[in-house]
């Protein structure tokens, strides 16, 4: 089992930003990779941001999710990076809203 993300999350008190950690389990998302789904519309959004020529894209992004570098919890989404990918899924529905490589 991986460790717990951590991301810093800064927060004004009296006036000042202050630094607060978060952890994060994301075995929440892990646990639950058989619920994860996109669209037809998010699958073909996902073929064309990253350029894939895969049959089944939710398989694909649930083999990146389960070897990913960063899983990240912010608000309603969950962040997967893998290599130079990120992959956003909604964290109560675990519907799959897009992918994109990152920007250098």
């Amino acid at each position: 089992m991986r460790p717990l993300s951590m991301w810093e999350n800064p927060i004004e008190v009296d006036g000042r930003t202050v630094k607060r950690f978060e952890y994060v389990d994301e075995q929440a998302l892990l646990s639950n990779l058989s619920k994860v789904h996109t669209t037809k519309l998010g699958a073909e959004r996902i073929k064309n941001n990253l350029g894939l020529e895969v049959g089944d894209v939710v398989d694909w992004c649930r083999q990146k999710m389960i070897h990913a570098d960063q899983i990240i919890r912010k608000g309603k989404n969950w962040y997967i990076h893998y290599d130079n990918i990120v992959i956003t899924v909604n964290a109560h529905s675990y519907t799959i809203i897009t992918a994109h490589i990152k920007k250098p």
